[in-house]
C-alpha cells in the first residue's frame, strides 16, 4: 500500500534544500506519494507542479510563519490522509512539528536540519536549542546530511541520539566530465550572495591569486543570487575586478554550466552538506572549500581538493596556484571518483526510503 508524504519547504527560490526536495520527487519509487508545501515562487514551484501536478501542492509564505498558512496544511493534511510529514530545513520545522499536535495520531515526522547554525549570539543560540530541543519530542525521526551535521547535533544535545540518522546528500552522476586545457584559472562558485555563503572572501581570493600571481586572465563566475549582490558587484568595481568577477545569474542546468570550469571555490561560513561542492567534484572539478562543516566532510585535504581557514587567503592561494597539470588530473580523477562511489542520489533516496518504512511501515 502507497504511504502519502508531505514534504515541506520554505523556500522555493534556487537552492540547495529546494533541490533536495525535487530530487526526493524524481526519484523516489511508486511506493510513495509525495505532496508538497512551499512558496510559490520559481522556479520550483514549477518544477514541483510538473512531476507532480498542481492539486498535490499547497502555498506557504516564504521563510515565515502564518497561522493561516499552519491551519491550511493542517486541513490538507486531513484531508489528504498524509502519513508522514518531512520538513527540510529550520522553517519548515517549526510547520511539520506544530502539525503533529493536531494532526491525526498515526501521522509521523521526519525533519531533516539542512546545515546547523549555532554562531548566533549567545542569548538566541540558546533560545534556539530549548526550542528545537522541545519540538524533538514531536519529531519520530531526525536525519542529518553529513556526519559533521550529526557531531554538532550530538555535542549540544539537541534532539535525542536514538532519533538521530545520517543520510548525505546526493546527486545524479553526469556522464561527461572536465578536460582541463590550459592554465588560465577559470573558477566557478555557485552561490546565494548572503551572509552565510560568504562570496566576498572568494572575491578576495581572487584578488590575491591575480595581484600576487599575475594570472591577470583568470576569472571567477558567481552562478545564483541573493540579497547581497548588488553589494558585491559595488565592490568589484571599485577593486576594478570587473573583468575578471562574473556575475552570470542563476541557472536551472548547473552540471552543465560547470563543465566550462576548471576549479570549485566556496567560502561559505558553514554548510550542511553542499549539492552544488557534490554536483562540480562529479564532473571532476577539483574543489577548493572554507573549512567547515559539511565541506570538510566531502573534501580529503590534498587528494581530491583543498580546505582553507576562512584567515588565511594567502595559504590556500599558494596551493591552488600549484593545481596544474598533472597534479589537476590527479585530483580531478579523485573528485569524481569519490562522487560516484559515495554520493549517488539513489543511495539517499534509499536511505530516506528506509527512515520512512522504519516509523510508518512503508514496504521496502
Amino acid at each position: 500500500m502507497k504511504k502519502k508524504v508531505l514534504l515541506i519547504t520554505v523556500r522555493a527560490d534556487y537552492g540547495g534544500g529546494p533541490e533536495h526536495v525535487y530530487r526526493l520527487i524524481k526519484n523516489m519509487d511508486s511506493n510513495i506519494e509525495y505532496y508538497v508545501a512551499c512558496p510559490e515562487e520559481e522556479p520550483y514551484w514549477d518544477r514541483y507542479t510538473q512531476l507532480l501536478g498542481e492539486g498535490e501542492l499547497i502555498k506557504i509564505p516564504h521563510r515565515k510563519f502564518k497561522l493561516k498558512y499552519y491551519l491550511e496544511m493542517l486541513s490538507f493534511v486531513k484531508k489528504n490522509n498524509i502519513d508522514i510529514i518531512h520538513s527540510h530545513g529550520k522553517g519548515a520545522g517549526i510547520y511539520s512539528r506544530l502539525l503533529k499536535v493536531f494532526a491525526p495520531k498515526n501521522v509521523n515526522i521526519v525533519h531533516t536540519f539542512h546545515g546547523i547554525h549555532l554562531d548566533y549570539k549567545n542569548f538566541i543560540n540558546k533560545i534556539y536549542i530549548f526550542i528545537e530541543r522541545f519540538l524533538s519530542y514531536f519529531t519520530d525521526s531526525f536525519i542529518c546530511v553529513s556526519d559533521g551535521e550529526r557531531d554538532k547535533v550530538n555535542n549540544v544535545k539537541l534532539v535525542q541520539n536514538n532519533k538521530l540518522n545520517v543520510i548525505v546528500n546526493g546527486v545524479e552522476i553526469p556522464r561527461d566530465h572536465v578536460v582541463n586545457n590550459n592554465q588560465t584559472f577559470n573558477i566557478v562558485s555557485v552561490t546565494r550572495f548572503d551572509n552565510q555563503k560568504n562570496s566576498k572572501k572568494s572575491i578576495e581570493i581572487m584578488e590575491t591569486l591575480i595581484k600576487r600571481h599575475g594570472y591577470e586572465d583568470s576569472t571567477l563566475t558567481f552562478i545564483g543570487q541573493g540579497p547581497q549582490m548588488k553589494e558585491l558587484q559595488d565592490y568589484v568595481k571599485m577593486r576594478k575586478l570587473e573583468r575578471n568577477i562574473i556575475f552570470f545569474g542563476p541557472t536551472q542546468n548547473v552540471i552543465k554550466e560547470m563543465q566550462k570550469y576548471n576549479m570549485y571555490l566556496s567560502s561559505a561560513k558553514w554548510e550542511g552538506m553542499p549539492l552544488a561542492v557534490l554536483e562540480a567534484m562529479s564532473v571532476g572539478l577539483p574543489a577548493v572549500l572554507s573549512n567547515v562543516v559539511g565541506n570538510r566532510d566531502i573534501v580529503e585535504h590534498g587528494k581530491d581538493g583543498y580546505l582553507y581557514e576562512l584567515d588565511d587567503t594567502d595559504k590556500i592561494v599558494d596551493l591552488m596556484v600549484q593545481l596544474k597539470d598533472e597534479k589537476w588530473i590527479d585530483m580531478s580523477t579523485k573528485a569524481r571518483e569519490k562522487i560516484v562511489s559515495k554520493y549517488s542520489v539513489q543511495q539517499m533516496v534509499k536511505g530516506t526510503k528506509q527512515i520512512y518504512s522504519k516509523i510508518s511501515g512503508v514496504s521496502k
